[in-house]
């Protein structure tokens, strides 16, 4: 029983392991987005110094219980005042999703 037991969580650790290395790929990917896009209104890493005192900084993004990943898509896709229209493809969002998400401590809502 106990074999199977170990069997088992063998198998759903590693079940699990290429959804994990795929959200970590989209988020150093959705990093360099940032750092190309974002960083000039946004502080975007830990040390950047801070660009504006409108524009939230990703990491207080990250933490808001209001942000669903949905809700930054959306608003990423189209965004609003005083935001610039980037013209980011969806895997552009999806990827900046991941990362801003990948600096948060709870799991992508």
């Amino acid at each position: 029983m106990a074999r199977f037991l170990f069997l088992a969580l063998v198998c759903c650790t590693l079940a699990g392991t290429p959804a994990l290395a795929q959200d970590s790929i989209r988020a150093g990917r959705g990093l360099v987005i940032a750092q190309q896009w974002c960083s000039s209104c946004h502080k975007v890493v830990d040390g950047q110094p801070s660009t504006s005192d409108v524009a939230p900084t990703f990491a207080s993004i990250a933490q808001r219980p209001d942000r669903e990943s949905a809700f930054l898509r959306a608003w990423l896709l189209d965004p609003h005042q005083p935001m610039p229209k980037l013209e980011l493809s969806r895997s552009d969002v999806d990827d900046l999703v991941a990362y801003i998400f990948s600096l948060s401590r709870s799991p992508q809502r």
